[in-house]
């Protein structure tokens, strides 16, 4: 195509010495070619909250052309964007749409309806999950638990604080921080923005919800009016389809049925508690939102790039730049004081590389700024403030006490304080405390003050939640007992029931059980400040650990997890997340992929063999060996599937009919009886389409998809020694079970968070079965395999009656009868009752099945 252009304008110049005009015409024509060709290298940093039409594949053009020949430095956002692009690629694909993962919640309500599952916490049948943490802050240096956007504190009782997890909930303390609880696991959307409380009526309150700085959309704002016990929808209700963010939602003290929403599409207003509402101008993305102290007419609004001022308490807005930079803004934040209303800051970060613009300081409620500095580089990495860029666009905290206006508060990386209106500032916090400053952790979100005739203050950040007595000068960790983590893995032992680790988010990779912390304390095993990734337990010896970090990063540790050492010498550098694994049956030989070829050690990592390379180059996203013939290994990009009948020398294109043209492959499964028996599961929204499975080692694949709702599969499990063939699957929405004794999965997330399921395990020392999960927002949980004595019946688990049954799986070898001589069979209502017999069931008296309930009767005998 640009050869041909350059063909036409060759020819064209022939004409240049006959006319002038045409001169500028060719002149236009190759400044747009050239124009066309270039990459917008800023365009990246928008990821998580991009403009209408900009694709997947454009962000991630502008990620790699900005970094080609950059360097990777902590702090600059390489991390946030790898995140993200890993966890979007599966959901965007084929399209490239990024509104594509705004469908889960509704497709997830839509199959609720069609199964008849009630969105509570008994919304499925089987077992009860329960929580394993961590809870609060992990033991170790440079440790945390998870992001939190916000706190609150309560307008009459300073004891009692609120705390906004991304994906996490909202928590509540009523002791200072000691301690905090939940009660928001099940509502549409986990993620919180923002929280308002009546002043007058403080059990009223409004929860923004949804996270700005992730990719969780928002479903508008719920109501509360007993405390925050209970959720109900406002009039401002959005369809998740529709992409909204919320960022700020402030209460007018005079008159707490006027709010103001900022949002990526503006400023919401009502007059009414959300009963009805207005949208106000501009359209466009508001990062922050702050009233005048003292005079509520006076609204002032950031966005992107500009500072916007109202003075018709949010009727209508009026841009106000004077003084204020114009050019190479990404990012605005505003604060103001009650010890002088008429003072107002604003926050601008670089658009070039996200480091400090600078400090503005306005005098006169907004109607003028005054630049007050831009050195030291309060956004970055290093303790000196001399490093250059930052993540303005991710982290960005401003705020000015409400006893002195001149104290002045920043977060980003780190946090930094002026004392004379943020003209010179002192790091006041440290990621990893460099230059004897307090140790907190990294990436500030917000920072608040308890009250204007309090020293306290609050910080959220990647790591939880921190507060200082003493206005910055030290910080205490006050996560408490929340359990919030990000994770993306768990890795068990097969010999010690609560020997556990997982890779999470921003913290790197926890354990609980080992011979330090042998009881259910969870301790860092290895940090340095980013994410952890794939992880395992040697099946044979507990002080064996194998935990990844970003970019393929393999380590070892031989005791227990008290030290690492690398085992990634002689592997080129691997994908953002790159799966590791122990062989099946030989413990010192591991397998990794995250790479084009595949590779294997046969010492415990110290040296690698390169085996053959299944996809061309194309890099190997996931693999599985079949236990019961270690030859067999299976591999996926995404977009194919191979086989290896050499354990990994050579490879064969297996996709078949698999439906890689719609969906991506995400895990694979073996049967550990017999190698031809295989399950891949599918991200993305191509309905239907979710799992498939094959009894002839891939020759041919049935769709095995029935029952499921149209939301990505991150994860898939087998459980060993199952004549049906156990099946467990985790979604973006709750865990499935499946077996050859039903033909559609059932659902098994009895008292599980609405958070995405990132991975499964089983753990076989138990009876029964343990399946352990790891979520992406409320940490660890447990819950036991689908299972029930076979040879059990109604008379036996129920000889007094009336006999209620909740949701449940109750099987026999043979015959479940009840003969209904001593009370009644009832089901109540919502529940999900299977009873599964060989034979026959025979309910002869007294038999009640509740309006709401579902009843199926098997006679395909046990399920185990």
């Amino acid at each position: 195509m640009f050869k041909s252009i350059k063909q036409k304008m060759m020819s064209s110049r022939i004409l240049i010495k006959k006319t002038g005009k045409l001169l500028k015409i060719i002149i236009c024509l190759i400044l747009t070619i050239q124009a066309s060709a270039q990459v917008d290298e800023s365009l990246w940093r928008t990821y998580n909250n991009p403009a209408p039409g900009v694709t997947f594949e454009d962000l991630q053009t502008s990620f790699n052309t900005y970094w080609k020949d950059r360097e990777y430095q902590k702090g600059k956002g390489y991390k946030q964007f790898k995140r993200w692009e890993n966890q979007t690629k599966y959901r965007v694909y084929p399209s490239g749409n990024l509104t594509l993962p705004s469908m889960k919640y509704e497709n997830y309500k839509t199959w609720e309806v069609a199964s008849n599952i009630k969105a509570t916490n008994n919304k499925s049948i089987g077992p009860v999950w329960t929580e394993l943490g961590p809870f609060g802050r992990v033991t170790g240096f440079d440790s945390g638990n998870g992001r939190l956007n916000m706190l609150r504190v309560h307008p009459t009782d300073t004891l009692t604080l609120y705390a906004g997890a991304a994906d996490g909930g909202l928590w509540k303390s009523t002791d200072y921080g000691a301690t905090w609880s939940s009660n928001t696991d099940f509502l549409a959307a986990i993620g919180v923005a923002d929280l308002a409380i009546n002043p007058v009526n403080t059990n009223i309150m409004y929860l923004a919800t949804g996270d700005v700085e992730g990719d969780r959309r928002s479903i508008g704002v719920l109501k509360s009016t007993d405390g925050g016990n209970s959720w109900n929808p406002t009039g401002l209700v959005w369809s998740a389809s529709i992409n909204q963010k919320t960022t700020k939602l402030l209460m007018d003290p005079n008159d707490p049925l006027k709010m103001h929403l900022a949002s990526n599409a503006g400023i919401f207003r009502t007059t009414d508690g959300w009963a009805t509402f207005t949208q106000v101008a501009p359209l466009v993305p508001i990062k922050d939102l702050e009233y005048k102290p003292e005079d509520t007419d006076i609204i002032y609004a950031s966005t992107e790039t500009s500072f916007y001022k109202s003075t018709n308490n949010g009727v209508s807005f009026v841009e106000s730049a004077t003084g204020l930079p114009n050019s190479n803004v990404v990012r605005v934040v505003i604060a103001v004081s009650a010890n002088n209303p008429a003072v107002v800051y604003a926050l601008c970060g670089k658009e070039s590389d996200s480091g400090f613009l600078g400090l503005y300081r306005s005098s006169n409620s907004g109607a003028s700024f005054t630049e007050q500095s831009t050195t030291p580089n309060i956004l970055g990495f290093n303790v000196d403030g001399m490093d250059v860029g930052g993540q303005a666009f991710y982290d960005l905290a401003l705020t000015a006490s409400p006893a002195n206006a001149n104290l002045v508060t920043v977060g980003g990386i780190n946090q930094w304080q002026s004392t004379d209106g943020g003209v010179n500032w002192s790091i006041i916090s440290h990621w990893i405390g460099d230059g004897g400053k307090p140790y907190m952790h990294a990436d500030v979100h917000e920072i608040v003050h308890l009250s204007a005739n309090s020293s306290t203050m609050y910080s959220s950040c990647d790591g939880g939640l921190y507060r200082s007595k003493n206005s910055g000068s030290t910080w205490q960790d006050i996560t408490g007992n929340m359990a919030i983590s990000q994770q993306n893995t768990v890795g068990i032992s097969t010999l010690t029931a609560n020997r556990i680790v997982c890779g999470l988010q921003d913290i790197g990779t926890i354990e609980t059980g080992n011979s330090v912390h042998p009881d259910s304390l969870w301790n860092l095993a290895k940090g340095g400040g980013g994410d952890g990734e794939d992880c395992f337990i040697d099946r044979g010896d507990d002080n064996y650990i194998v935990v990844t970090g970003t970019n393929g990063t393999h380590e070892l540790s031989t005791n227990g997890g008290l030290s690492f050492s690398s085992i990634s010498v002689g592997l080129p550098q691997g994908a953002f997340f790159s799966a590791i694994r122990q062989h099946p049956i030989l413990g010192d030989t591991y397998l990794v992929g995250g790479r084009g070829d595949f590779y294997r050690s046969n010492n415990n990592g110290t040296s690698w063999i390169k085996l053959g390379e299944p996809f061309g180059g194309d890099i190997i996203t996931e693999f599985t060996v079949a236990k019961s013939d270690t030859s067999i290994v299976f591999a996926t990009s995404g977009t194919a599937l191979a086989k290896s009948t050499n354990g990994g020398a050579t490879w064969s294109n297996i996709t078949g009919t698999l439906p890689t043209g719609s969906a991506m492959i995400t895990k694979i499964a073996f049967s550990d009886t017999d190698a031809n028996k295989v399950w891949v599961t599918f991200s993305g929204y191509s309905a239907g389409n979710k799992v498939f499975k094959s009894i002839n080692g891939g020759t041919t694949w049935a769709n095995i998809s029935s029952g499921l709702p149209n939301i990505p599969i991150n994860t898939i499990v087998y459980e060993n020694g199952t004549a049906a063939d156990n099946i467990y699957i985790g979604a973006d929405y709750g865990v499935f079970f499946i077996n050859n004794m039903v033909s559609s999965w059932i659902p098994h997330s009895n008292n599980l968070p609405n958070a995405q399921v990132k991975d499964l395990r089983i753990f076989y020392g138990t009876t029964p079965n343990k399946i352990r999960a790891a979520t992406y927002g409320r940490g660890a949980w447990e819950v036991d395999v689908m299972t029930a004595p076979c040879n059990m019946t109604i008379a036996e688990v129920c000889n007094t009656g009336p006999c209620l049954f909740a949701s449940g799986l109750h099987q026999a070898e043979n015959t479940i009868s009840y003969d209904g001589l001593t009370g009644n069979f009832v089901i109540r209502n919502d529940a999900n009752v299977i009873l599964s017999a060989g034979t026959s069931t025979d309910l002869i008296k007294n038999f009640q099945v509740d309006s709401g309930s579902i009843l199926e009767i098997n006679t395909t005998g046990c399920m185990n």
